[in-house]
């Protein structure tokens, strides 16, 4: 598994008391709902704001004996003990709140998150649905059929939730970090200025991880690159796998050959990987140059390791050829063990991809066209660089209209420019035998 270490903005639930500023009718809802307003933290939240967890499960505690049960002060400890990873133990402080107070729509969209922890997200929706009968004016509920929304690839859906739970309540710092990852480049860096200034409840490691995306923020949007994308006439190609040897006779794991500004790598196949990533040595050899510094973790069993992006001018993989598409680099000789690199089968999201591993083989071909595409549309590789500088991190194969190039580019006689921002997944009628699968982590990148 592998997954650069950039955040994705894991706030928090504030046992707030909403003051009611103003009300704006929400159409989609059909209801009139009132807005949060700024308020001064309680002595419990303001420790959870600065990261002292310890402290802020203390305050909690003794505020339950003082106020047995009392919906916002269950659901303020319940959410640090989740991020003190005790899930077992917030379960069981939900539950005993929700035997007093059955129908708290602030618990029982906690019990959601809870679910949601616990893996099992079919319960967390079935929750969050009862919740929102109940009051469909709740943002932290919209934050959380957000998320389940995104398990799903309905990408469109998650992102019109977040929106509306920003006008609910735009000073929470959960539902504010999820916002902020909607935004365009320039008006994302500002934000996340703005949030890295103020206690947000993140730890030290979470406001590492922060800063350095803001670093890589900054450094695309001061030097703009032309986005990935496919320069060869085909849209389909077929790849035999490449054997990684354990030993003489033993295969360890398959990959594909592959071309790095024409030269050679041999990247293993890891369906559980996000993005491309070469060692130190594939990236000299290519002659890729460090654009920004970051980390990646996940690789085997071992913990983050420094790496940096670089932007390969031409990527072949089959009769396929791709340009100006970033690779991330590990700061080592190899990645696992004699592979060059890894590749994730994310990357390869604007095709439809098939891993025969019985004839050994990746089979690539172009995916069934939506109703509403104006025309064939040209994939193009997802390395990460379209998504986080011009898409707002939004999971689809679009052009962006912060990025009127790399729009430009796409507005071929063959191809018709791919609808702008995420969209929900399509299953077309030749696909209604595939089995549906939950997309989490760094897994769930793919429109």
């Amino acid at each position: 598994m592998l997954g650069v270490s950039v955040s994705r903005f894991r706030f928090i639930l504030l046992g707030s008391i909403w003051v009611v500023i103003l009300c704006f009718s929400a159409a989609a809802l059909g209801v009139s709902c009132s807005v949060a307003g700024a308020h001064t933290p309680s002595e419990a939240e303001a420790a959870f704001l600065k990261g002292d967890y310890e402290k802020a499960a203390s305050l909690y505690g003794t505020l339950l004996k003082l106020q047995p049960n009392d919906p916002p002060v269950v659901a303020g400890l319940a959410e640090v003990l989740l991020r003190q990873q005790k899930v077992a133990e917030a379960a069981d402080i939900i539950a005993k709140g929700l035997t007093a107070q059955p129908k708290s729509t602030l618990l029982l969209t906690k019990k959601a998150a809870v679910l949601y922890r616990q893996g099992t997200p079919w319960l967390a929706g079935g929750v969050a649905e009862d919740a929102f009968k109940q009051d469909p004016c709740n943002a932290r509920l919209h934050l959380m059929r957000a998320r389940l929304l995104r398990l799903n690839s309905l990408y469109a859906g998650e992102r019109a939730e977040i929106l509306t739970a920003h006008q609910l309540d735009p000073y929470d710092p959960e539902i504010r970090g999820e916002w902020i990852g909607t935004l365009p480049l320039k008006e994302r860096i500002k934000e996340l200025e703005a949030y890295l200034a103020t206690p947000t409840g993140d730890d030290a490691e979470d406001i590492r991880h922060t800063r350095t995306y803001l670093d890589a923020l900054k450094k695309r949007d001061s030097e703009p690159r032309k986005a990935c994308r496919l320069a060869s006439n085909t849209q389909a190609t077929e790849i035999p796998f490449a054997f990684l040897m354990r030993d003489a006779t033993h295969v360890r794991a398959f990959g594909l050959d592959v071309k790095l500004n024409d030269h050679k790598a041999r990247l293993e196949i890891d369906t559980g990987a996000g993005g491309l990533v070469v060692s130190r040595t594939v990236a000299e050899h290519a002659g890729l140059k460090a654009f920004v510094e970051n980390e990646v973790s996940g690789i085997g069993s071992e913990g983050e390791k420094k790496a940096y992006s670089a932007y390969a001018d031409k990527i072949q993989i089959g009769s396929l050829e791709f340009h100006d598409c970033m690779v991330e680099v590990i700061n080592s000789r190899n990645v696992v063990g004699d592979s060059d690199g890894l590749i994730g089968m994310d990357v390869l999201s604007g095709f439809l991809v098939t891993l025969d591993y019985p004839m050994q083989k990746l089979v690539l071909g172009p995916l069934p066209s939506r109703p509403t595409d104006a025309g064939p549309q040209t994939p193009a590789l997802q390395t990460g660089d379209t998504s986080d500088a011009d898409q707002a991190d939004a999971p689809a194969a679009a052009a962006s209209a912060a990025n009127p190039e790399k729009e430009a580019a796409s507005k071929t006689p063959a191809a018709a420019a791919a609808p702008k921002g995420p969209q929900n997944r399509y299953v077309a009628p030749e696909m209604q035998n595939y089995s549906k699968v939950y997309r989490v982590g760094h897994a769930d990148g793919a429109q």
